[in-house]
């Protein structure tokens, strides 16, 4: 869950990050003691508070350990804080089997063959098994024998490991795992595939330019997003204004957002996305409410927004940065129309990759160019370029 609390002292909870419950939804009961941990950018720590739904708050009752010196890390007031196992979750199996030991009744027989017979007698014996211990046979019992449970200490340290090997179907291992400055508790499964506990979602932006995304380490799906640009409006007034530029393609592999048209030609269309989405088109110009001369034409709008509007016998607003939505026609102080269109917008698609490569290419699409003024005219505003969002899973 996100928090807005700053300092060392008790956290009052936010929402639920998207893609998670929070306390409550997952079953957290007031006054419950849980072991939680916090991510604040480079600072992170793990320790156990108590939960109370009035207010929303978690107590920092006693922390486990930290980046802090194992002290409270001061928060910034952007954190996320979520419910975890610690390594003092677990419990740790005797290192040795000399720590077991098995109370057996009395007139028991172990014979040459290694059969141990349990039968009813007088005083009960102890058998010791110890490490070093070999041999097989049947452990064949009588009518009650009495077994000592063996003691368990409190927990298992799980010690950082370079990443193991898959295990075989229908079994996962459990283990540690270096995560940048963290050590993280994993499970590995017989389809090689690694899940960190409570790793984070975590989210990469491109808002130009072109090049090549790397998949982050124990990554397993990824959502991608990709908005192609919005196209510049055209220029308002007589004699020939210019017509601004069309938009450009957004790419991520073979996701495609286009870009939008000039002069309310079509948005741009998409494909590669699991959804893809037609861009807006932009608006003609219009005559002035005061007959005095004529309004630039409003620009396509984008699945993200960031419109841009024309005025009258002036040049419009600008769209929405990194929106991909058109740009504003310019207006004119001539009542008779010619040009002064808004640019449509880019698509939108949207593509989920489970299991993703190491690396893909990628070019996020600048906004097409304004139209020139003409006579007695303003220019158009330029159109917003494209973005890639690359939401990633662990």
């Amino acid at each position: 869950m996100s928090t807005a609390t700053t300092g060392t002292g008790t956290i009052t909870l936010g929402s639920a990050v998207t893609g998670f419950l929070s306390f409550a939804s997952a079953g957290v009961g007031t006054g419950e003691t849980v072991t939680y941990a916090i991510q604040d950018g480079s600072a992170s720590e793990i320790g156990t508070g108590v939960y109370t739904s009035s207010g929303t708050t978690l107590t920092r009752a006693t922390i486990i350990k930290s980046t802090n010196s194992g002290s409270a890390i001061n928060l910034s007031g952007n954190a996320q804080v979520f419910i975890t196992p610690s390594a003092e979750d677990f419990y740790r199996l005797p290192n040795t089997l000399g720590e077991f030991g098995v109370t057996l009744a009395a007139g028991t027989n172990v014979t040459a063959n290694r059969t141990l017979t349990i039968t009813a007698g007088d005083a009960n014996r102890t058998l010791n098994i110890s490490n070093g211990d070999t041999g097989t046979g049947a452990l064949v019992f009588g009518t009650s024998p009495t077994l000592v449970t063996p003691v368990l200490s409190s927990y298992v340290d799980l010690t950082e490991i370079s990443l193991p090997s898959a295990p075989s179907a229908n079994v996962a291992r459990f283990c540690a795992i270096d995560d940048s400055t963290v050590t993280r508790a994993a499970i590995r499964d017989s389809a090689s595939r690694t899940v960190l506990i409570g790793k984070p979602q975590s989210v990469q932006v491109f808002t130009s330019g072109s090049g090549t995304y790397t998949t982050p380490s124990y990554c397993l799906a990824i959502k991608v997003t990709c908005v192609g640009s919005g196209a510049g409006g055209a220029g308002g007034g007589t004699g020939a204004p210019g017509s601004g530029t069309a938009g450009s393609a957004t790419t991520f592999d073979t996701v495609s957002a286009g870009g939008g048209g000039i002069r309310a030609g079509l948005g741009g269309s998409s494909s590669g996305g699991d959804v893809n989405i037609s861009g807006g088109t932009g608006g003609v110009s219009s005559l002035a409410s005061d007959n005095t001369g004529r309004v630039g034409g409003p620009g396509g709008v984008s699945s993200l927004g960031g419109n841009s509007n024309g005025v009258n016998n002036g040049t419009g607003s600008s769209p929405g940065t990194n929106t991909g939505s058109g740009g504003a026609g310019g207006g004119s102080g001539n009542v008779t129309p010619d040009k002064g269109e808004g640019g449509s917008s880019g698509g939108t698609a949207i593509k989920l990759i489970v299991g993703p490569s190491a690396t893909y290419s990628y070019a996020v699409a600048a906004g097409g160019a304004a139209g020139a003024a003409g006579t007695t005219g303003q220019t158009g505003t330029a159109g917003a370029a494209g973005i890639i969002i690359v939401e990633e899973f662990y």
